[in-house]
Protein backbone atom coordinates (compact mmCIF):
# COMPACT_ATOMS: atom_id res chain seq x y z
CA UNK A 1 0.00 0.00 0.00
CA UNK A 2 1.71 3.63 -1.27
CA UNK A 3 2.12 5.74 2.15
CA UNK A 4 2.00 9.40 2.27
CA UNK A 5 5.88 10.69 2.89
CA UNK A 6 5.73 14.30 5.00
CA UNK A 7 8.88 16.15 4.40
CA UNK A 8 9.41 19.05 6.94
CA UNK A 9 12.37 21.28 8.14
CA UNK A 10 13.33 24.68 7.45
CA UNK A 11 15.12 26.13 4.11
CA UNK A 12 18.49 25.38 5.10
CA UNK A 13 17.84 21.67 5.42
CA UNK A 14 18.22 21.93 9.32
CA UNK A 15 15.97 19.71 11.00
CA UNK A 16 14.15 17.84 8.22
CA UNK A 17 12.24 15.39 9.22
CA UNK A 18 10.80 12.91 7.05
CA UNK A 19 7.50 11.17 8.33
CA UNK A 20 5.30 8.06 6.62
CA UNK A 21 1.76 8.52 7.35
CA UNK A 22 -0.68 5.79 6.98
CA UNK A 23 -2.43 5.87 3.79
CA UNK A 24 -6.00 6.65 3.35
CA UNK A 25 -7.68 3.31 3.52
CA UNK A 26 -6.73 2.44 6.55
CA UNK A 27 -9.02 2.33 9.94
CA UNK A 28 -6.83 4.96 11.52
CA UNK A 29 -5.50 7.28 8.05
CA UNK A 30 -2.78 9.70 8.37
CA UNK A 31 -1.07 8.69 11.58
CA UNK A 32 2.92 8.63 11.76
CA UNK A 33 4.12 4.98 11.45
CA UNK A 34 7.47 3.99 11.74
CA UNK A 35 8.34 2.09 8.23
CA UNK A 36 6.65 1.03 5.35
CA UNK A 37 4.88 -2.22 6.01
CA UNK A 38 4.47 -1.57 9.67
CA UNK A 39 0.48 -1.54 10.62
CA UNK A 40 0.88 -1.11 14.09
CA UNK A 41 2.88 1.20 16.76
CA UNK A 42 3.17 1.59 20.24
CA UNK A 43 1.27 4.26 21.76
CA UNK A 44 4.96 5.25 23.12
CA UNK A 45 6.19 5.72 19.66
CA UNK A 46 3.38 7.52 18.06
CA UNK A 47 3.35 10.12 21.42
CA UNK A 48 7.03 10.13 20.68
CA UNK A 49 6.38 11.20 16.97
CA UNK A 50 3.80 13.83 17.53
CA UNK A 51 5.68 15.49 20.57
CA UNK A 52 8.94 15.38 17.71
CA UNK A 53 6.17 17.12 15.23
CA UNK A 54 4.68 19.76 17.33
CA UNK A 55 8.46 21.05 18.68
CA UNK A 56 8.40 21.92 14.66
CA UNK A 57 5.23 23.98 14.47
CA UNK A 58 5.62 27.66 13.76
CA UNK A 59 3.67 30.98 13.83
CA UNK A 60 4.45 30.85 10.24
CA UNK A 61 3.52 27.19 9.82
CA UNK A 62 0.95 25.32 11.39
CA UNK A 63 0.52 22.63 9.20
CA UNK A 64 1.90 19.81 11.44
CA UNK A 65 -0.18 21.17 13.72
CA UNK A 66 -3.29 20.34 12.33
CA UNK A 67 -1.81 16.70 11.76
CA UNK A 68 -1.41 16.36 15.20
CA UNK A 69 -4.96 17.58 16.36
CA UNK A 70 -5.86 14.74 13.64
CA UNK A 71 -4.10 12.13 15.92
CA UNK A 72 -4.69 13.39 19.27
CA UNK A 73 -8.53 13.82 18.41
CA UNK A 74 -8.89 10.29 17.28
CA UNK A 75 -6.91 9.62 20.42
CA UNK A 76 -9.50 10.76 22.44
CA UNK A 77 -12.05 8.41 21.36
CA UNK A 78 -9.32 5.35 21.94
CA UNK A 79 -9.80 6.18 25.66
CA UNK A 80 -11.61 3.07 27.09
CA UNK A 81 -14.37 2.67 30.29
CA UNK A 82 -10.75 1.81 32.34
CA UNK A 83 -9.77 5.65 31.24
CA UNK A 84 -6.59 4.12 29.53
CA UNK A 85 -5.48 4.02 25.86
CA UNK A 86 -4.43 0.51 24.09
CA UNK A 87 -0.64 -0.10 24.56
CA UNK A 88 -0.23 -0.94 20.78
CA UNK A 89 -2.52 -0.31 18.08
CA UNK A 90 -3.42 -1.68 14.70
CA UNK A 91 -4.09 1.87 12.20
CA UNK A 92 -5.16 -0.78 9.41
CA UNK A 93 -7.82 -2.51 11.71
CA UNK A 94 -8.49 0.17 13.82
CA UNK A 95 -8.34 -1.92 17.18
CA UNK A 96 -6.24 -2.81 20.29
CA UNK A 97 -3.58 -5.18 19.92
CA UNK A 98 -2.97 -7.01 23.24
CA UNK A 99 -4.38 -6.64 26.68
CA UNK A 100 -1.79 -3.77 27.48
CA UNK A 101 -3.15 -0.07 28.67
CA UNK A 102 -1.34 3.28 28.27
CA UNK A 103 -1.51 6.92 29.83
CA UNK A 104 1.07 7.81 27.19
CA UNK A 105 -1.58 10.03 25.48
CA UNK A 106 -1.53 12.56 28.73
CA UNK A 107 1.29 13.67 27.46
CA UNK A 108 0.37 15.10 24.51
CA UNK A 109 -3.02 16.61 25.58
CA UNK A 110 -0.57 18.32 28.31
CA UNK A 111 1.10 19.32 25.85
CA UNK A 112 -1.32 20.48 23.77
CA UNK A 113 -3.19 22.46 26.13
CA UNK A 114 -0.57 24.44 27.28
CA UNK A 115 0.43 25.15 23.64
CA UNK A 116 -3.21 26.41 22.68
CA UNK A 117 -4.38 27.24 26.03
CA UNK A 118 -7.67 24.69 25.54
CA UNK A 119 -10.26 22.91 27.31
CA UNK A 120 -10.37 20.34 24.74
CA UNK A 121 -8.68 17.62 26.24
CA UNK A 122 -9.63 17.89 29.54
CA UNK A 123 -12.20 15.21 29.95
CA UNK A 124 -10.08 12.83 28.18
CA UNK A 125 -7.27 14.66 31.28
CA UNK A 126 -9.64 14.25 34.24
CA UNK A 127 -10.71 11.04 33.36
CA UNK A 128 -7.29 9.51 33.41
CA UNK A 129 -6.24 11.25 36.34
CA UNK A 130 -9.14 9.18 38.18
CA UNK A 131 -7.09 6.28 36.53
CA UNK A 132 -4.29 7.28 38.21
CA UNK A 133 -5.87 7.55 41.57
CA UNK A 134 -8.01 3.98 41.56
CA UNK A 135 -6.09 1.29 42.78
CA UNK A 136 -6.15 -1.81 41.01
Amino acid sequence: MPRTILRTGDPSGINVMSLLLSPVEWAYFAFPIPDNGVSSVSTEWLVSSLLELLDMVTDADTSLLQRVLHVAHMLVTMQGTDRLWPDEIDLLNGCSVGAGRSLEPLKLFVRLKEMLDTTEFDLALNSAQIAMNTPG
